[in-house]
């Protein structure tokens, strides 16, 4: 996947939104707080059958952006 030119990011609107403009389903969570209790969740998919590899993506904090970075 290759990153979006200036000009596709120019087009999007300030709040989008996320399924006439994404394609997005939105679906209920589950948030569960952190063993460690360090104020961190772990969002699932409410829905067992959800729980796939290609459904959701596992990073650390250098890893997660602002959007309004790329603007």
């Amino acid at each position: 996947m290759s990153l979006p030119s200036r000009k596709q990011w120019e087009e999007v609107p300030p709040d989008p939104d996320l399924e006439r403009d994404f394609g997005y389903d939105r679906e209920p969570l589950t948030a569960i707080r952190t063993p460690e209790h360090t104020g961190q969740l772990i969002l699932l998919p409410s829905e067992e059958r959800q729980l796939e590899d290609d459904e959701f993506l596992v990073v650390d904090d250098g890893s997660v952006e602002p959007l309004s970075d790329w603007r």
